[in-house]
């Protein structure tokens, strides 16, 4: 099963993690960059949504008080071409052009007062440092990218995988978690504390969950829901997908 994966798939997340913040011990051989590592700090309005168009690693903080603030680590001349932009409460990062270029890592500590949405689309990583609360989170995943939210205190969270393979992890508590993949991606959604969970599967990616009360599963294709608690279960569609409990 998918879900025994966790563990491992976890472990190199936890590491990958660590990366991000030891990014002086994370140097990738370069091309177009400069191999000379610096920190660049820019400020730009308050923002509730981040948008990520490159793989880019991205570091989340929920701060009032540095609300706005951009700090990015990478090679000095690569930084020129990193553009975060805010405009109408949208963070968008990205290259000022589309060139091909070789270049290390690049990581971005990014801060403001509130998160109600995460786009990623360009297989980089985003993650989300300390605790956040809020009335909704709505987190879009597309292409082989990761995101990662912990310690979510939230009314509603919803997470979607709509392309690729990749996974989105889930932790903490929200009255509803409506968890959706289009594609072969995971949701890692087993930490995440919810009252009513609906999931959407279409083709062979698979979601887990956390159900107190409500657990609606529509599967099409091969998927299958894997669920702890003990929910009253409703699964429809079509295809061998499953809804599974899992087992402490």
């Amino acid at each position: 099963m998918r879900m025994k994966n966790f563990g491992r798939i976890a472990a190199v997340c936890c590491l990958f993690s660590l990366s991000l913040f030891s990014a002086q011990a994370v140097v990738s051989s370069v091309g177009d960059g400069n191999d000379k590592y610096v920190t660049k700090e820019i400020k730009v309005d308050d923002f509730y949504r981040v948008k990520i168009n490159t793989a880019f690693n991205v570091v989340y903080h929920h701060s009032k008080d540095s609300a706005g603030l951009i700090r990015i680590y990478g090679e000095e001349n690569i930084l020129d071409e990193v553009k975060p932009v805010s405009k109408d409460g949208t963070l968008e990062i990205k290259f000022v052009n589309t060139a091909k270029r070789e270049y290390g890592v690049i990581i971005l500590d990014v801060y403001s007062s509130d998160l109600q949405e995460v786009q990623s689309d360009a297989g980089g990583v985003f993650e989300t440092s300390g605790s956040l609360s809020g009335s909704e989170l709505d987190i879009l995943l597309m292409g082989n990218g990761l995101v990662r939210c912990n310690k979510l205190d939230y009314g509603i969270v919803k997470a979607r995988i709509m392309t690729g393979s990749g996974d989105i992890f889930l932790s903490g508590t929200c009255r509803e978690a409506r968890l959706s993949i289009a594609g072969s991606g995971e949701i890692k959604g087993h930490e995440l504390k919810a009252r009513d969970v609906n999931c959407n599967i279409t083709g062979n990616g698979s979601i887990g969950c956390w159900a107190e009360e409500n657990l609606k599963a529509f599967i099409t294709g091969k998927g299958d829901v894997y669920y702890k608690g003990k929910p009253t279960v409703k699964k429809r569609g079509i295809g061998s997908g499953r809804a599974i409990p899992l087992i402490d």
